[in-house]
């Protein structure tokens, strides 16, 4: 080793005594001993703060019973080319302690990953004021501080011969690829060792599996048994089944609410269509094979008749809307309804301001994942992240719509379809500006 190696590491050593020494003397002269990790006072300890002859945020340690406040001076410190006010504690943890980022500098918070942050909150919050139904700042803060918070509903620390999920509802839109995700959360259920129910036109079919859980498919047949909450009631359920509070996945075409029949720790997911696209489909399937009506030769002169109140269907306004809100779900007095009878529904063409603004609701604080259709990957992404579900999804595929293809709608057409369905934009625009915004909640890969 050179003259001037040997040099530069006396002097470094003996500019780490004069700071050991300078960092062990507090303001008054009395030296302070630094506990040892366990004691009293060491990292972990309960910590305040008080106001000191410092200013204020010296932290007072509580030993053996009694409180002892530390008080110290902060010291100028230059490091890399910058100079940091550090206190003597700070200094004497470097010096006894240095970690490997010492050569950098004190370890402070990075503020591009500060700005990072608050940019996602703001892009957040402007979702939400753009839907124009939250004038109260309080409403709108509660909605955004959720919206960044991470999710994690997997249990992933369970033992996986003994792990059962918790429930999940997949809310199911029609018509346009909701079966194929609808399936493959079946798989993914399946994977656990559940056993499933499913419908008949006049009955309910079990299955078991190697675990008590089961999965409930409430499709198209199931509706009638299901909806609005008939099945959930002993009183109108047509035969005994298996204890639904060891249901953990159901799936269909139901609107928001059935987490309330089922065991705790239960939430929802969902994915949205363009609202323009999921009208020409669900037209489509209506007009070929529930009904055949005759003005379904022409989109335009059905959408006509439609705004006309001459034809239609529960559902071919807003109907994403209504379901995310709850809409049939409930009775005018606000409890779950058992007979159809006695369920409230917004007539048609009556879905405005307070039914979207539930539905937003609903989704912020609900609905654990939620996804679009031209983005499934994503969706099944989160879907893995949040409970530990593999979704087996292929991009979707625009089915043939014959006369009700897109490309056959002008500009007018499209401009009625539009306003029939304003609160659905709306909220699969608020959908869409979310996502974009990413945040713990909503990133992707």
């Amino acid at each position: 080793m050179s003259f001037r190696s040997v040099a530069i590491v006396a002097v470094a050593s003996v500019g780490l005594l004069w700071l050991t020494f300078r960092a062990s003397a507090p303001w008054d002269g009395t030296p302070v001993e630094v506990p040892r990790s366990g004691e009293p006072g060491s990292p972990g300890s309960p910590v305040r703060t008080v106001d000191g002859p410092s200013g204020p945020g010296h932290p007072e340690l509580k030993q053996m019973g009694e409180e002892q406040v530390v008080h110290s001076t902060t010291q100028t410190v230059e490091m890399s080319g910058e100079v940091f006010h550090l206190s003597p504690k700070s200094l004497r943890e470097r010096v006894e302690h240095p970690s490997p980022r010492d050569d950098a500098g004190p370890e402070l918070d990075d503020p591009r990953e500060k700005r990072s942050d608050e940019k996602t909150s703001d892009a957040m919050r402007q979702c939400v004021l753009d839907t124009k139904v939250f004038p109260e700042k309080s409403e709108v803060d509660a909605i955004v501080r959720v919206l960044l918070q991470p999710r994690d509903l997997s249990q992933r620390d369970e033992p996986s011969e003994t792990r059962i999920p918790l429930p999940l509802v997949f809310t199911q839109i029609p018509k346009y690829e909701g079966v194929s995700i609808a399936e493959a959360f079946h798989h993914a259920w399946s994977s656990f060792g559940c056993g499933k129910m499913f419908f008949t036109k006049s009955d309910v079919r079990i299955r078991t599996g190697r675990k008590t859980c089961f999965t409930l498919w409430a499709g198209s047949e199931g509706g009638k048994h299901l909806y609005p909450w008939g099945f959930f009631d002993s009183r109108t359920r047509r035969q005994d089944v298996p204890d639904l509070e060891r249901l953990i996945g159901l799936r269909g075409y139901l609107p928001f609410g059935a987490c309330r029949f089922l065991a705790p720790g239960c939430s929802y997911a969902t994915v949205l269509l363009d609202p323009v696209a999921r009208y020409l489909t669900h037209v489509h399937w209506e007009c070929t094979h529930g009904h055949p009506f005759k003005e379904c030769e022409s989109l335009a002169e059905y959408t006509h008749k439609a705004i006309r109140g001459q034809v239609g269907f529960y559902g071919i306004d807003n109907y994403q809307t209504r379901m995310l809100a709850g809409d049939g779900a409930e009775d005018p007095g606000g409890a779950p309804c058992f007979v159809p009878e006695r369920c409230h529904q917004q007539p048609l063409f009556e879905v405005h301001g307070p039914q979207l603004r539930q539905a937003i609701h609903n989704l912020a604080f609900h609905y654990a994942v939620w996804g679009l259709l031209d983005d499934l990957r994503a969706f099944a992404h989160q879907v893995a992240k949040v409970y530990g579900y593999f979704l087996r999804l292929s991009p979707a595929i625009a089915p043939e719509l014959g006369n009700f293809s897109m490309d056959l709608v002008d500009a007018q057409v499209r401009k009625e379809i539009e306003e029939m369905n304003g609160a659905d934009l709306i909220l699969y625009h608020f959908v869409r500006c979310v996502l974009a915004a990413g945040g713990p909640r909503f990133q992707t890969p």
